[in-house]
């Protein structure tokens, strides 16, 4: 509230130094902020949309497991759950205004917007081999994840976010535009070395992603969501299953999944995912701690257990589990016919 008046009485001053005054500019520019041309005319500029753009990504995480987690009933919501997150998990009352639906599509485009513009200055700009390989190929490979995240979520999605009022298109297009990204950014990198790679990882790409694994990674995942299975086996036969590839919260940052769930105290784990589990899988206590007490719930009676996995402020968040290849592979043969 402070701060609102102070606010409303700077603007009654400019008010009362602009009468009378016939031309009194009030765009004011922030020396703080550079422009866009400023941006894609440096080398340091692209790198460091390149590494807002990661960051981006990596605290819209949340916004993409929500309404999945809630929907499919994995999570449950606690008694401090916001009432959108209730209603996406209950399906009662229900808006297309809640945060549930809009966020998640807002912050997306805030990230492909970052790897648009790490494009055009890497098509724009002397970066040397290396360092212009790894910007094409990161931006490619996130503004690729954020689309894949998108039509997980939603019917329909713009690709083309440039200006107001983009049309979204079907899912199919948007898969297209998925894959085809992939394929550019496996191809950017080419034959450019590990070597000629070290100073655009060591300036501007996370430390716990692996740029060459994630994009095979992502490629065997939507080619088997697209149905090309043949691909999708290519694809996950290259990735190396010894090879982590994660986004990394290092304090003061939490790692969103943990600040949803321990710190809001807005989520948990259902019991129930556990009892329909089928004997012997191991999934349910990897993700959920079920020797622990329930927790308070939303609406009550509801069985929630405390999440075992990113229980800690600082746990990293998995791009793709090396696993999943292995379960990519077993679909993709199952479904060409191929039981052995």
């Amino acid at each position: 509230m402070l701060i609102m008046r102070s606010q409303i009485r700077h603007a009654l001053l400019l008010g009362a130094l602009c009468t009378g005054v016939a031309a009194c500019d009030l765009d004011l520019e922030n020396p703080n902020a550079p422009s866009s041309e400023q941006i894609v005319g440096s080398v340091d500029g692209i790198l460091a949309v390149t590494v807002g753009m990661q960051s981006e990504f990596a605290f819209s995480i949340e916004d993409y497991l929500v309404p999945s987690s809630l929907g499919t009933d994995e999570w449950g919501t606690r008694t401090r759950a916001l009432l959108s997150w209730i209603s996406m998990y209950n399906g009662e009352n229900f808006e297309e205004g809640f945060t549930t639906v809009y966020t998640p599509y807002a912050n997306s485009f805030q990230t492909i917007r970052s790897a648009n513009t790490a494009l055009v200055g890497a098509n724009s700009l002397d970066m040397g081999t290396g360092t212009t390989a790894g910007v094409k190929a990161t931006a490619k490979l996130f503004k690729a994840m954020t689309l894949g995240w998108l039509i997980q979520i939603f019917e329909k999605a713009p690709l083309d976010v440039a200006s107001d009022g983009a049309v979204p298109v079907d899912r199919a297009q948007v898969m297209a535009s998925v894959l085809a990204l992939l394929e550019e950014a496996r191809a950017d990198l080419g034959s450019v070395s590990d070597a000629e790679l070290s100073s655009f990882k060591a300036r501007a790409l996370g430390p716990g992603i692996d740029l060459r694994n994630t994009i095979d990674a992502m490629l065997a995942r939507y080619y088997l969501m697209d149905g090309q299975f043949a691909n999708a086996i290519a694809a996950a036969d290259r990735v190396n299953l010894n090879v982590l590839s994660v986004l990394e919260y290092p304090a003061p940052t939490r790692n969103p999944v943990e600040n949803l769930a321990f710190q809001l105290e807005y989520v948990g784990g259902l019991q129930s995912f556990a009892d329909e589990a089928e004997p012997g899988d191991q999934r349910p206590a990897y993700w959920l701690d079920l020797a622990a007490a329930p927790l308070s719930s939303n609406p009550s009676g509801v069985d929630i257990k405390p999440l075992a996995k990113y229980s800690q402020p600082n746990d990293p968040f998995p791009l793709y589990l090396p696993d999943e290849m292995k379960l990519i592979k077993a679909e993709a043969l199952t479904r060409t016919g191929q039981y052995g």
